[in-house]
Order: structure tokens, then C-alpha cells, then sequence
């Protein structure tokens, strides 16, 4: 890890895990430096390369844009940041949280660093085909190493105070919103009262700043994180700040001692020991990083999700084919199981056969069954036998047509067959001698049939009396007459 510190110079450390092996100090900005450096980082090839900034060109701006998603919404913050002016440095722009307004709105944070060495040494360091991590800043590190935010409370000013320097950022709800670096003179501020009432109006005017743009209320509470050189007398810091803020103190003993069981070296403040270890722990902080810089990470990680990706789904298929197979199994014991069930069934109640005394009625019962089907129709037959008869006739009217059937129940070789007839009713109202004539020609043109064998002439008592399927309502007071037609023999019918 590369430190770029405006105080301390620019240190590299190395570490294993999250244990220091060793520590370097270079230059930059000197080329023999760099190169000295180059050898040193070359004798470890899979070390990955970070960089860690505290610069006061570090540059912060909240933007507040519309909300808009996917790969729009990309193309659209790379204009913006295309605008920017400070986008010939290293820069990037993550977002904060949303804003309703007339509209759902995002804020974003821009940040940036203007540091040209930094910028002129990571293509040299590509070409080396070294791994680079990122370039991160420590003032986005803020939110990993620094306490909770207390119940209620959400608004945070954390001051960073050095001996020549002061960084004041401003959080909310542990999001990091801008970051100043204060540059303190050598000369004029070695009184304590002068350099706490400096501090004193750099937070004071940051309130206003912030309240005067609505991020914060008057009535709200805002907490100061005092890090680095607490004054022995608190008091003589808090008499140049107003009261209603709540104040946090951690030293900078403490803060090593809170991150790492060893403390930080001497070389390094405790903000940086703390930025690092932050860094160390966690990988999704904001990468100032150009992109063809972290093109080869990304392909390394992309080779991890496809190699994960294709034993997920041999598992995937592996798992498939067992419960295929289980599933077949049980298939194959439930059918096994039913086939001995089956036969079980068949050897205890074995099929009887019918006796001969049987067959004369399972004849008649499945010639009865044959005989419906074939005359289902016979409403419709009988119709059209009847038409050609009934053509001239007109003092007798059709009233009644039944059907009659006398099933044999001897067996098929003593020559009897199945006889089917009809009932027809005629009834007249006037019996005079045209219709007596008309009921002779009737007569002889059904007798005159082919389908018809035999007629017969049926006393209406006799032909009510008998069991019979049709209609069986009461007639109207008339004459009438029952003619019965004997069909002709199914099995007659059959040889013609």
C-alpha cells in the first residue's frame, strides 16, 4: 500500500493479511526514486498495489440529479463527469441516497484527485504488469473506522486535526458529503488559543454553509468527532464553539489500539494506520482508480464468478440427475408393488365362468341391448313408413304410434326370432261413408308394405290393457281404431 500523505510524505508500506511486514519512504516526484521503487515492488509479483491519498487538492462536490436507471443512467453520470472540471485527475462519482422532491431524485458525490505523478506512474506501472488494487482517499474511509452515529442523530463533523493541517468532513448518516484540508501556517500559530479559534471558525462557517443550503436545521444536533491531538484542556476548545454541538474525542493512542493489536508506527499518523486497516477489511469503498487500470482485476474476478458459476450448475445438474433417478426408483417400486398386489388378487378370487342355465338370459339380454341400438331411430323410420300411406288420407288422424317388442329367450338354433310391431291410433270424428273408404285404402296400403309383414286390427280396450312403452294419456271422446303392424323379423329382413 502506497501512501500519498501532504504532511508525511509518500510512504510504502507492506503487508500480509493485515500484518505490516515492511515500510518505505519515496519520492514521486523523482524518477530514480520511482524506478528504486519499481525493482522493490517487482520482487513480490502477486502483491496488489493500493493507494492510499490525503492531498489538499482532493476534490468533493454533491450534485443533486435526476433519477434515472440502467444503462442510461450510466451514460448519464459519464457526461457529467466528462463536464466536471477537475475530470483530468482521477475521479469517480458514487451515490448518496435519494431526494423527493417534484420528483424522485439522486445525490451523487463526486470526488476527484489532482495529483500528476500519481497519474504519469500508474500507466508505467501497468506496462509491468504489476496488479493495481485502486486509488482511494482517506476521507472516504471515514465511515469504516469511525464509532456509530448515536440514537437520533445524523448529522457528523469530523475533525482531523495534524500539526500543520486541519481536514474537516462532514457526514450524513455515515456518508461521506465533502472533505476540506485546512493548511495551518508555521509562523503565528504556535499559541494553542489561536490555532483552536482558527478551527473554531472553519466549523462554524461549515454550519452556516450547510444550514444556509438546507442540509441541516437550526434545531439540529451536530456531532463533532475530534481525531488526532486532543488538547489537555478540552475546555479551551470547546469555549470558541457553540454549545448545542455534541462533541466526541478519540486520541490518537486509542484509535491504534482500537483497530490492531500493534500500534501504528511511527512514520505514520493514526488516521492513515486507521484508512488502511479500513481498506484492508473491506473491498466496496470508492475506487478513484481509471478503469483500464482495474480492467485486468475485473477479468480475474469474472473468471471467479464463471468458474463458481459452472460448478453451481454441475451441482445444479448433478442434483437433478439423483432426484431423476430417485424418482424413477420410487416409480419403479410403486408399479412392482401394485403387480404383486394384482396378482395376489387373481390367485385368491379366481374369474368364474357362467353356468349353462345362464346363457338363455345373457342372450336374450344382449340381443335386447343390439335391438335398442339398431332402433334408436325408430320414431323416425316408422315416420317415413307411415308417409306414402297416409298421403290421401284425411278424415283419419294419427294420434298414437307405439313400439312393441317380444325378445326370444330360447337359444339361437330352435328358429325362432325377436318380433317387433307398432301400435298405430287412428281417430275420426265423423264416420260416414268417405271415411269408411278412406279406411279401407288405408289399410290396403299398409298391408301393401315391404317392411310390414302382418296387419292387424286391435280392439282399444285389448290394446290399452296391454304393457306396452309410449304415450299414455286419455284420448278425446271419438271413434278410433288401433292398428297393430308386425314388422318383418329381424333375421327374415337380414336373409332378403
Amino acid at each position: 500500500m502506497i501512501l500519498i500523505d501532504q504532511e508525511t510524505g509518500v510512504h510504502i508500506a507492506l503487508f500480509s493479511g493485515q500484518e505490516m511486514l515492511a515500510l518505505r519512504a519515496c519520492d514521486l516526484a523523482n524518477e530514480g526514486s520511482r524506478l528504486a521503487l519499481l525493482r522493490w515492488c517487482q520482487q513480490f509479483p502477486q502483491a496488489r498495489i493500493i493507494f492510499l491519498s490525503n492531498l489538499a487538492d482532493e476534490q468533493y462536490h454533491v450534485e443533486t440529479l435526476p433519477h434515472v436507471r440502467g444503462a442510461a443512467g450510466r451514460q448519464f453520470l459519464l457526461r457529467k463527469l466528462a463536464a466536471w472540471p477537475f475530470a483530468q485527475g482521477l475521479h469517480t462519482v458514487f451515490r448518496l441516497n435519494s431526494v423527493q422532491t417534484l420528483r424522485k431524485e439522486d445525490r451523487f458525490l463526486f470526488a476527484a484527485i489532482f495529483y500528476p505523478p500519481l497519474s504519469a506512474w500508474l500507466p508505467e506501472l501497468q506496462r509491468q504488469s504489476l496488479r493495481i488494487e485502486g486509488v482511494y482517499t482517506q476521507a472516504l474511509t471515514l465511515a469504516c473506522w469511525l464509532p456509530a452515529l448515536p440514537k437520533g442523530v445524523v448529522h457528523r463533523l469530523c475533525i482531523q486535526c495534524r500539526q500543520q493541517q486541519v481536514r474537516m468532513s462532514y457526514s450524513q448518516q455515515e456518508r461521506l458529503f465533502f472533505s476540506r484540508l485546512i493548511s495551518l501556517p508555521r509562523e503565528g500559530f504556535s499559541d494553542l488559543d489561536l490555532r483552536f479559534e482558527r478551527i473554531a471558525q472553519e466549523a462554524n462557517q461549515t454550519r452556516l454553509t450547510l444550514t444556509q443550503q438546507r442540509w441541516i436545521q437550526e434545531s439540529d444536533v451536530l456531532q463533532i468527532v475530534w481525531v488526532g491531538e486532543v488538547p489537555v484542556d478540552v475546555r479551551e476548545v470547546k469555549k470558541y464553539l457553540p454549545s448545542h454541538y455534541s462533541w466526541v474525542y478519540i486520541p490518537a493512542f486509542e484509535l491504534s489500539r482500537h483497530l490492531a493489536s500493534n500500534p501504528a508506527p511511527e512514520a505514520l499518523d493514526a488516521m492513515d494506520w486507521a484508512a488502511m486497516h479500513s481498506i484492508l477489511q473491506r473491498d466496496a469503498l470508492p475506487n478513484l482508480a481509471p478503469e483500464e487500470a482495474l480492467r485486468p482485476r475485473h477479468i480475474a474476478r469474472l473468471k471467479r464468478q464463471l468458474h463458481w458459476a459452472g460448478a453451481a450448475m454441475t451441482g445444479l445438474m448433478f442434483l437433478a440427475g439423483w432426484v431423476g433417478v430417485q424418482a424413477t426408483q420410487h416409480d419403479l417400486l410403486q408399479a412392482e408393488q401394485l403387480n404383486h398386489r394384482l396378482q395376489g388378487l387373481k390367485s385368491a378370487q379366481p374369474v368364474s365362468e357362467p353356468s349353462p342355465a345362464q346363457l338363455p338370459r345373457l342372450r336374450a339380454f344382449t340381443q335386447a341391448v343390439q335391438t335398442l341400438e339398431t332402433r334408436v331411430d325408430l320414431p323416425g323410420d316408422a315416420l317415413l313408413l307411415l308417409h306414402n300411406a297416409v298421403a290421401d288420407i284425411s278424415h283419419w288422424q294419427l294420434t298414437v304410434l307405439e313400439w312393441e317388442a317380444n325378445w326370444s329367450t330360447d337359444s339361437p338354433d330352435d328358429g325362432k326370432d325377436d318380433q317387433q310391431a307398432l301400435l298405430t291410433t287412428w281417430i275420426t270424428r265423423e264416420f260416414n261413408h268417405q271415411a269408411q273408404a278412406e279406411w279401407q285404402q288405408l289399410y290396403n296400403s299398409l298391408r301393401s308394405l315391404p317392411e310390414i309383414e302382418k296387419v292387424e286390427v286391435v280392439r282399444p280396450s285389448d290394446a290399452y290393457a296391454s304393457s306396452r312403452q309410449g304415450d299414455t294419456r286419455q284420448m278425446p271422446s271419438a271413434e278410433k281404431t288401433v292398428l297393430k303392424l308386425y314388422l318383418k323379423r329381424i333375421q327374415k329382413m337380414a336373409q332378403s
